[in-house]
């Protein structure tokens, strides 16, 4: 088993923005692939509590990588938010459906206060550097005694115990990265019930010279006119900022009329694709009065 040192110093001094440009996994509980997935269990029944789908197609240029607490000179609720779950028992199961192998990541984080450690999930080479790669999960080993992380390959009753982290014993030596299959699974007992998500800054694009489009207007009362000459045939989504898919509807036309009233007052992403999202070939932003 391969494992790269990865101590990471990280003083308040730097300057994080123009390092965080990695990727993030978005997921969706709406609608994504259906063989790429998280779910949520808790307790000692281990219940069923969501099913989040992964957006391959919608991948988010993130200044945070989910990288808890390195997120110091970013504003929350701009570049971060911070999601928190009341789980009625100290024990959730966070399961780890993707497309290939991924990478399990163990690193330090030296704060002015207190030093932590974290265990994170990610699709990476292995040796990649903490900023490289999608993140998946990110689990802080926090400062309680009791504090018990356990990552797993598979999922269900055949998974097996890959890596058992424990406040009151890691050390120095648990540093490292190592490869785990595309099944994962992370119990944590008595840790953190904190979601740091990253903000969406943009969408990636394939090259849209095939294809010219137009919207009109912007800001969007009811209903907004989409023009895209040349159109084959295209898969136009509506998202909001977290980014949850709203609406959807396969376009066949060069000229459409778009019922947006049923949304609120907001931002969204319009997310023009070829059926199963595989090329980005355009998104606009639009605000809805």
């Amino acid at each position: 088993m391969r494992k790269l040192l990865l101590i990471i110093l990280l003083i308040n001094s730097l300057i994080f923005s123009n390092l965080l440009e990695g990727q993030d996994i978005v997921y969706d509980s709406l609608r994504g692939s259906p063989t790429n997935w998280r779910r949520i269990r808790w307790g000692s029944s281990e219940t069923l509590n969501s099913t989040w789908f992964e957006n391959e197609g919608i991948i988010v240029r993130s200044k945070v990588l989910l990288t808890a607490r390195v997120w110091d000179g970013l504003v929350q609720n701009v570049d971060y938010t911070l999601n928190y779950f009341p789980f009625p028992t100290d024990r959730i199961i966070s399961e780890y459906k993707t497309t290939g192998p991924t990478n399990l990541i163990i690193y330090k984080y030296y704060g002015p206060v207190d030093t932590i450690y974290y265990a994170g999930l990610r699709k990476a080479e292995l040796g990649s550097d903490l900023f490289t790669g999608q993140y998946m999960i990110i689990d802080p080993v926090i400062p309680n005694p009791n504090c018990v992380i356990n990552i797993y390959n598979g999922i269900g009753s055949g998974r097996q115990l890959f890596l058992s982290i424990k406040r009151n014993t890691i050390s120095d030596s648990d540093i490292g990265d190592y490869v785990m299959s595309d099944q994962v699974t992370f119990e944590t007992i008595s840790g953190t019930n904190v979601q740091i998500r990253s903000k969406v800054l943009e969408f990636i694009e394939v090259d849209t010279a095939k294809y010219e489009f137009k919207l009109w207007p912007n800001p969007v009362i009811d209903n907004f006119n989409l023009e895209i000459l040349g159109n084959d045939g295209l898969m136009m989504r509506i998202f909001d900022i977290k980014p949850s898919l709203l609406y959807q509807e396969f376009l066949s036309s060069e000229e459409n009329v778009i019922n947006v009233s049923f949304l609120k007052r907001g931002l969204y992403f319009v997310v023009i694709s070829d059926e199963k999202m595989g090329n980005i070939y355009k998104t606009i932003k639009i605000v809805i009065m």
